[in-house]
């Protein structure tokens, strides 16, 4: 540890401006167990990168931990900027719920420690679709979060890939999609998944005009153009095997018709 603090200083003689090496320098006084050095080289990178999000947030940390009365309108200030950053981290919420605990603000507490249920219910969903391929051990956190939390997008989004994907459920799936879309109506991936489940289902045609629109909703991504031209090749290849069937009817039609002219 101590040869790592040696390096950082070096490193710092190059560049005295660099945030993340102040931070390292911070991280490695902690293991040292020396918590005052610890904090002087986090502001000291918050100096230099007022929005270096470890800094701010090991920071936060060590002003909670502390409990001087004193630095909690600032400890409230940089977990505010923290949530605009990175409004989805779980930590951040469980830190200002700790902060309303020590202010016996009790219901903004559990407002605050609710939103890490949150964060909880659907990071274990997506570790388990993700990581561990376990798909339907995911659906009990994932039900639970939308009965507690009716319009998570992102619990639906992935609750709808699950119907589709491993349930074969389309009915489903394309219910919470079309939710999704309700809800934010510019969801370029919502608006995708329910062309995906007319695709599903067969409709090609419908899936034709659904990625279309798609496509124009967002014309720079690429994997919309591939699925439209999948389905635009499928289409047509549809489009012909029903006129030769057609055709092939009606030569058979024809042919039989011969038939039964020369028997009379």
């Amino acid at each position: 540890m101590k040869e790592a603090i040696e390096i950082y200083k070096t490193a710092l003689k190059y560049e005295p401006d660099n945030a993340d090496v102040y931070y390292n320098l911070g991280v490695v006084s902690l293991e040292l167990k020396d918590p005052n050095a610890a904090r002087i080289y986090f502001e000291t990178a918050l100096q230099h990168d007022p929005d270096h999000w470890q800094s701010l947030y090991n920071s936060a940390i060590m002003i909670q931990e502390h409990g001087n009365v004193n630095d909690w309108p600032e400890l409230e200030r940089r977990l505010k900027q923290l949530e605009k950053k990175n409004p989805n981290d779980p930590k951040i919420y469980f830190t200002m719920g700790m902060l309303d605990m020590d202010r016996k603000d009790y219901i903004s507490a559990e407002k605050h420690i609710k939103n890490v249920y949150r964060s909880a219910l659907f990071n274990l969903a997506l570790m388990l679709v993700n990581n561990l391929n376990k798909p339907l051990e995911a659906l009990p956190y994932l039900n639970t979060l939308l009965q507690n939390y009716p319009d998570h997008t992102k619990g639906m989004m992935l609750l709808g890939d699950i119907n589709v994907n491993v349930q074969k459920d389309l009915d489903s799936a394309d219910k919470h999609f079309r939710r999704v879309v309700e809800l934010e109506p510019d969801n370029i991936q919502a608006n995708h998944n329910l062309c995906v489940v007319m695709v599903e289902r067969g409709d090609l045609f419908g899936a034709e005009k659904c990625l279309t629109k798609v496509y124009n909703m967002a014309p720079n991504e690429k994997y919309i153009i591939n699925h439209l031209n999948i389905v635009r090749t499928k289409l047509n290849q549809a489009i012909k095997a029903r006129r030769e069937h057609k055709l092939k009817q009606q030569e058979q039609q024809q042919q039989h018709g011969k038939q039964s002219q020369t028997k009379n």
